[in-house]
């Protein structure tokens, strides 16, 4: 009798593990996944675009900081919406922006106690000739 109740506790414990091994082996897969999910986004260019943007003249964009983008920053609403023409500084403003310690420090206020993160991309429209009748 003895024997068949270890048996039992044996079969229980190897059933114990062939669950958390597929838990693992589920985890890891999914964890794989995020992975290549994360590598497709790299580029080794990805800063490219930021690196194209010309550096603002000095002092020409200091105006932001009186600009109520502080206030709007350190309340953590809304959708910050920058739009013009071509060529009319979007792309400056917004590497002045992103570049400067007063922003990490502003958001740093709303996220706390979280720490606040920056992210930012460049994105560039690129048309391409078409081809065909048309």
């Amino acid at each position: 009798m003895n024997s068949h109740r270890q048996s039992t506790a044996v079969a229980a414990q190897v059933g114990d593990l062939a669950a958390r091994m597929t838990r693992l082996t589920i985890q890891s897969m999914e964890a794989a996944k995020e992975v290549a999910f994360l590598s497709s986004l790299a580029d080794r260019d990805i800063k490219s675009r930021q690196a194209m943007v010309e550096d603002a003249g000095g002092g020409t964009l200091d105006w932001v900081w009186n600009s109520g983008l502080s206030s709007w920053l350190e309340s953590g609403s809304g959708i910050f919406w920058i739009e013009g023409k071509p060529g009319s500084g979007k792309s400056t403003l917004m590497k002045y922006i992103v570049g400067r310690n007063e922003v990490v420090d502003i958001l740093s206020k709303w996220a706390a106690p979280r720490t606040a993160v920056v992210a930012s991309h460049f994105f560039w429209y690129v048309l391409f000739p078409c081809f065909g009748d048309g």
